[in-house]
Protein backbone atom coordinates (compact mmCIF):
# COMPACT_ATOMS: atom_id res chain seq x y z
CA UNK A 1 0.00 0.00 0.00
CA UNK A 2 1.02 3.28 -0.99
CA UNK A 3 1.25 7.24 0.91
CA UNK A 4 -1.43 7.98 -1.13
CA UNK A 5 -3.47 4.70 -0.36
CA UNK A 6 -3.25 5.14 3.11
CA UNK A 7 -3.92 8.71 2.96
CA UNK A 8 -7.21 7.57 0.89
CA UNK A 9 -8.16 4.92 3.50
CA UNK A 10 -7.48 8.10 6.36
CA UNK A 11 -10.07 10.09 4.26
CA UNK A 12 -12.65 7.15 4.09
CA UNK A 13 -12.02 6.29 7.64
CA UNK A 14 -12.73 9.86 8.76
CA UNK A 15 -15.94 9.68 6.28
CA UNK A 16 -14.34 13.16 4.71
CA UNK A 17 -14.71 14.35 1.34
CA UNK A 18 -11.38 14.63 -0.36
CA UNK A 19 -12.23 18.47 -0.52
CA UNK A 20 -12.83 18.83 3.36
CA UNK A 21 -9.72 16.55 3.69
CA UNK A 22 -8.06 19.18 1.75
CA UNK A 23 -9.60 22.38 3.02
CA UNK A 24 -8.32 20.67 6.44
CA UNK A 25 -4.50 20.17 5.73
CA UNK A 26 -4.84 23.50 3.38
CA UNK A 27 -3.73 22.10 0.37
CA UNK A 28 -5.99 21.85 -3.24
CA UNK A 29 -8.68 19.15 -3.89
CA UNK A 30 -7.02 18.24 -6.78
CA UNK A 31 -3.56 17.70 -5.17
CA UNK A 32 -5.07 15.40 -3.05
CA UNK A 33 -6.74 13.16 -5.85
CA UNK A 34 -2.98 13.12 -7.74
CA UNK A 35 -1.36 12.00 -4.17
CA UNK A 36 -4.05 9.15 -4.06
CA UNK A 37 -3.28 8.04 -7.65
CA UNK A 38 0.05 8.18 -6.50
CA UNK A 39 1.37 10.98 -9.45
CA UNK A 40 1.78 13.49 -6.38
CA UNK A 41 4.71 13.75 -4.13
CA UNK A 42 3.55 13.75 -0.25
CA UNK A 43 6.30 16.69 1.34
CA UNK A 44 7.66 15.98 4.62
CA UNK A 45 5.30 19.19 5.70
CA UNK A 46 2.16 17.34 4.35
CA UNK A 47 3.01 14.05 6.34
CA UNK A 48 3.61 16.52 9.79
CA UNK A 49 0.18 18.32 9.13
CA UNK A 50 -1.68 15.24 8.19
CA UNK A 51 -0.35 13.51 11.87
CA UNK A 52 -1.25 16.52 13.71
CA UNK A 53 -4.63 17.52 12.31
CA UNK A 54 -5.84 13.98 13.05
CA UNK A 55 -3.34 12.01 15.21
CA UNK A 56 -2.23 9.84 12.65
CA UNK A 57 1.21 8.14 13.26
CA UNK A 58 3.83 9.71 10.86
CA UNK A 59 5.55 6.26 10.42
CA UNK A 60 2.26 4.44 9.57
CA UNK A 61 1.14 6.83 6.89
CA UNK A 62 5.05 6.84 5.40
CA UNK A 63 5.43 3.12 5.75
CA UNK A 64 1.89 1.54 6.86
CA UNK A 65 4.31 -0.03 9.64
CA UNK A 66 2.49 0.16 13.28
CA UNK A 67 -0.73 1.52 14.33
CA UNK A 68 -2.62 3.88 12.17
CA UNK A 69 -3.57 6.12 15.42
CA UNK A 70 -1.57 7.32 18.01
CA UNK A 71 -2.31 7.16 21.54
CA UNK A 72 -5.22 9.86 22.02
CA UNK A 73 -3.48 11.29 24.61
CA UNK A 74 -0.23 11.66 23.17
CA UNK A 75 -1.93 12.98 20.19
CA UNK A 76 -3.52 15.71 22.32
CA UNK A 77 -0.57 16.23 24.35
CA UNK A 78 1.88 16.89 20.95
CA UNK A 79 -0.70 19.58 19.81
CA UNK A 80 -1.18 21.43 23.05
CA UNK A 81 2.81 21.28 23.28
CA UNK A 82 3.52 22.65 19.84
CA UNK A 83 0.34 25.27 20.23
CA UNK A 84 1.43 26.75 23.77
CA UNK A 85 5.79 25.74 23.61
CA UNK A 86 5.30 23.77 26.54
CA UNK A 87 8.71 22.78 28.17
CA UNK A 88 9.38 19.46 28.86
CA UNK A 89 8.45 19.70 32.60
CA UNK A 90 5.19 21.73 31.78
CA UNK A 91 4.17 18.11 28.96
CA UNK A 92 5.46 15.92 31.51
CA UNK A 93 3.28 17.63 34.22
CA UNK A 94 -0.23 17.44 32.02
CA UNK A 95 0.93 13.66 31.27
CA UNK A 96 0.67 13.15 34.87
CA UNK A 97 -2.21 15.01 35.74
CA UNK A 98 -4.10 12.71 32.87
CA UNK A 99 -2.87 9.70 35.05
CA UNK A 100 -4.39 11.31 38.53
CA UNK A 101 -7.70 10.00 39.11
CA UNK A 102 -10.20 12.43 38.22
CA UNK A 103 -11.45 13.27 41.93
CA UNK A 104 -7.36 14.24 42.82
CA UNK A 105 -8.05 16.16 39.10
CA UNK A 106 -10.68 18.18 40.15
CA UNK A 107 -9.27 19.42 42.96
CA UNK A 108 -5.90 20.04 41.35
CA UNK A 109 -7.46 22.03 39.01
CA UNK A 110 -9.41 24.11 41.31
CA UNK A 111 -6.16 24.72 43.19
CA UNK A 112 -4.86 25.83 39.64
CA UNK A 113 -7.54 27.66 38.70
CA UNK A 114 -7.27 30.03 42.25
CA UNK A 115 -3.35 30.48 41.49
CA UNK A 116 -4.52 31.81 38.05
CA UNK A 117 -6.70 34.44 39.69
CA UNK A 118 -3.62 35.39 42.07
CA UNK A 119 -0.68 35.60 39.61
CA UNK A 120 -0.77 38.49 36.93
CA UNK A 121 -1.26 36.91 33.37
CA UNK A 122 2.14 38.48 31.91
CA UNK A 123 4.51 36.45 31.17
CA UNK A 124 7.36 36.09 32.84
CA UNK A 125 9.45 38.49 30.93
CA UNK A 126 7.31 41.14 31.28
CA UNK A 127 7.26 40.85 35.08
CA UNK A 128 8.72 43.99 36.61
CA UNK A 129 11.07 42.87 40.00
CA UNK A 130 8.73 43.72 42.52
CA UNK A 131 5.75 41.62 40.76
CA UNK A 132 8.90 38.78 40.24
CA UNK A 133 9.43 39.52 44.34
CA UNK A 134 5.99 39.24 45.48
CA UNK A 135 5.21 35.73 43.79
CA UNK A 136 8.41 34.43 45.30
CA UNK A 137 7.01 35.13 48.15
CA UNK A 138 3.76 33.88 47.70
CA UNK A 139 4.99 30.80 46.75
CA UNK A 140 7.25 30.68 49.78
CA UNK A 141 4.37 31.52 52.03
CA UNK A 142 2.45 28.76 50.54
CA UNK A 143 5.06 26.27 51.19
CA UNK A 144 5.44 27.52 54.09
CA UNK A 145 1.64 26.78 55.12
CA UNK A 146 1.67 23.59 53.58
CA UNK A 147 4.65 22.65 56.06
CA UNK A 148 2.69 24.12 59.28
CA UNK A 149 -0.45 21.93 57.76
CA UNK A 150 1.48 19.27 57.60
CA UNK A 151 3.38 19.32 60.60
CA UNK A 152 0.10 20.08 62.91
CA UNK A 153 -1.26 17.80 61.13
CA UNK A 154 1.30 14.86 62.36
CA UNK A 155 1.30 16.44 65.84
CA UNK A 156 -2.30 16.20 65.97
CA UNK A 157 -2.07 12.51 64.84
CA UNK A 158 0.25 11.40 67.45
CA UNK A 159 -1.46 13.79 70.71
CA UNK A 160 -4.76 11.54 68.90
CA UNK A 161 -2.49 8.56 68.93
CA UNK A 162 -1.37 9.14 72.59
CA UNK A 163 -4.42 9.96 73.72
CA UNK A 164 -6.00 7.11 72.57
CA UNK A 165 -3.37 4.80 74.38
CA UNK A 166 -3.60 6.88 77.37
CA UNK A 167 -7.57 6.38 77.76
CA UNK A 168 -6.74 2.49 77.21
CA UNK A 169 -4.45 2.21 79.94
CA UNK A 170 -5.80 4.28 82.73
CA UNK A 171 -9.32 2.12 82.37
Amino acid sequence: MTTGERIELLIKELKLKKVEFAAMVEIDQSYVTKIIKGVGKVSPRLLETISQKFGVRREWLETGNGEMYKDVDSAMIDRLEKQYRLTAQSREFIENFLKLPSDVRDLLARAIKQLAKEYPRKPDSALTAEEKRAIMNAELDAEAAAEKREQTSSVSIISSGLSKKLNKHSR
